[in-house]
């Protein structure tokens, strides 16, 4: 979003461009549809990991080979970068 920002600010018609404001308000969507996913799936993983440890579950998950669940992260500073989108 920074470059987008950037390049609304040298071209002022384009700021009022509505296909514009458009985009960019489809990528803050995209944006925080994948934060939303991301934090569902941690706090599901992270109620799974313990329900498997608590008695009486944790006898069932045994009896049914439950595994732990890792959580989410993004180690990869490469894949932790913004994308970069060309105009």
């Amino acid at each position: 979003m920074p470059r987008i920002n950037m390049v609304a600010e040298q071209y002022p018609e384009l700021k009022a461009d509505t296909s514009f404001v458009n985009i960019q308000n489809q990528l803050v969507s995209i944006e925080n549809q994948v934060s939303d996913r991301r934090e569902f799936y941690n706090a599901s993983a992270t109620n799974w990991n313990a329900a498997i440890q608590m008695i009486p579950t944790s006898i069932v998950a045994g009896m049914k080979n439950a595994v732990r669940r890792d959580l989410f992260e993004v180690t990869d500073p490469v894949q932790r970068e913004a994308p970069t989108i060309q105009f």
